[in-house]
């Protein structure tokens, strides 16, 4: 009869084995994929469909807070004045 100690070896011993493997599947899958993304000239943008890039705040509207990086639609309360008046300045 096998004991507790055994099984709990045996566990650990494939355990082991099982994370090296995944270690293994998992480089070869990394250079496939930088191998293709080579190959093809993909960006992050062609590989995934949402890639968000967190971007600062450019302006800040002083009577709500409100922020604005600079991308996108112009907001109503910065629409038709001196954007300069709005930048934050990072001192």
């Amino acid at each position: 009869m096998t004991s507790i100690q055994e099984l709990m070896r045996q566990r650990e011993e494939l355990e082991n084995k099982i994370q090296s493997l995944k270690n293994t599947e998992k480089q070869v899958a990394i250079n496939e994929i930088r191998r293709l993304v080579q190959l093809h000239s993909l960006t992050p943008y062609d590989v995934f469909e949402e890639v968000s890039i967190k971007v600062e705040p450019l302006f800040m509207n002083p009577e709500t807070g409100e922020k604005w990086s600079g991308r996108g639609k112009t907001p109503k309360w910065l629409e038709g004045k001196d954007r300069n008046l709005y930048l934050i300045r990072k001192d």
